[in-house]
């Protein structure tokens, strides 16, 4: 563009100011000499390609192998998003108990196995919905109830019984055969049981 510009500016300045009226090509050899050399049409840089038809879409190519992990990582986070937004959800029983400790406290509390009916489960994420509202449910119990407070509360699920027991067995062999010896307290369903949320919304 800045070549085309000059080009015309110095053919219309040689048309009105001299006399001998050059002919066109002098004026192009004129203009060769006093473009500068960054400036040359075959220096100038291509144009970015696009990598698909939208606007704005260019094809970037990774500079390290750090570029190239962030953009694999992007591109799998990108279709495990929507593969997330296809999947369906289904209705499932879902096993869970909960983990209420202190840092510092050798007293340990462990729920029983509850057990709550129809939660809706992503295909996908097989996750918990709602989970940290379930977790919360054994914080305020702790801190209402029992007085305890700066409780580090987590809840484990499974929508399979068997490994929901398999996954509560592990945890009470960790920490009764832990190397400090810690005091395993187990809350029976009357005295504390998880409460099914409203799933519909």
């Amino acid at each position: 563009m800045n070549r085309q510009i000059l080009l015309l500016f110095t053919c219309v300045l040689c048309t009105l100011t001299s006399f001998g009226k050059p002919s066109t090509s002098a004026c192009l050899q004129q203009v060769d000499d006093t473009i500068p050399s960054s400036l040359s049409s075959d220096k100038i840089m291509p144009s970015p390609q696009r990598s698909s038809g939208k606007p704005g879409d260019f094809k970037v190519k990774p500079k390290t192998r750090e570029d190239k992990r962030t953009m694999k990582e992007a591109e799998r986070q990108k279709k495990m998003e929507e593969k997330i937004k296809k999947s369906k959800i289904e209705y499932k029983d879902v096993y869970l108990f909960g983990i209420g400790a202190a840092f510092g406290d050798t007293v340990v509390y462990v729920t029983e196995i509850g057990h709550l009916e129809n939660i809706p489960i992503n295909k996908v994420t097989q996750f918990l919905p709602r989970r940290s509202e379930y977790t919360l449910q054994l914080t305020d119990y702790l801190q209402n109830e029992l007085n305890l407070t700066n409780r580090t509360c987590s809840v484990q699920f499974s929508t399979k019984k068997k490994k929901a027991e398999k996954k509560y067995k592990k945890v009470l062999e960790k920490y009764r055969k832990s190397k400090e010896p810690l005091d395993v307290r187990i809350l029976n369903q009357s005295t504390f049981a998880f409460k099914r949320l409203d799933h519909t919304e």
